[in-house]
């Protein structure tokens, strides 16, 4: 157990993180270069992996900030280092997981309260016999990765799917 601990809490795995991290960052930033920042963020940004990175990388930090007593006087520049990337960190995680993403019109003189979100959904509806039936998913289609979806519909007994075809650009 320990020999595990030590590799995890290693400066070692900690370097091996932040290359991750950037090397992510950076293959985040060339799709979005080349495609548009949607492919971005459905490849690299919103991916489970990516926060994993950034929750390990959290971690590991905040160990070691205890590991090599960097609370003590003589350490606090390497202390106000550290601390400042898990502040940066948790900016990140408040951003992704608390934050709300949308625009805003306002023109000159006018004001506004309408805010349009930017969260992306396919949906499929019908109307039968005056009732509505409809299903919908968030679902970003971008020019890079996993566009793939199945989407149902049951309307009176009798089932509807909507597939992914292929992208247009």
């Amino acid at each position: 157990m320990s020999e595990l601990k030590s590799l995890f809490f290693s400066m070692t795995s900690a370097v091996v993180l932040l290359i991750i991290f950037a090397i992510g960052s950076g293959a985040a930033t060339i799709i979005e270069s080349y495609y548009d920042t949607k492919s971005a963020w459905a490849a690299v940004y919103g991916a489970s992996w990516f926060a994993l990175v950034q929750v390990l990388l959290g971690i590991n930090l905040a160990y070691n900030i205890f590991r090599y007593n960097l609370l003590r006087k003589e350490k606090l520049p390497v202390l106000i280092f550290h601390v400042s990337f898990l502040f940066m960190l948790l900016g990140a995680a408040m951003t992704r997981y608390l934050g709300f993403e949308g625009n805003i019109h306002i023109r000159e003189n006018e004001t506004s309260n309408a805010v349009f979100g930017s969260v992306s959904r396919i949906e499929i509806a019908a109307e039968k016999d005056g009732q509505i039936y409809s299903n919908s998913i968030p679902k970003q289609i971008t020019s890079v990765g996993s566009n793939d979806f199945n989407l149902p519909l049951e309307i009176a007994g009798k089932k509807a799917n909507l597939t992914f075809d292929g992208y247009y650009k």
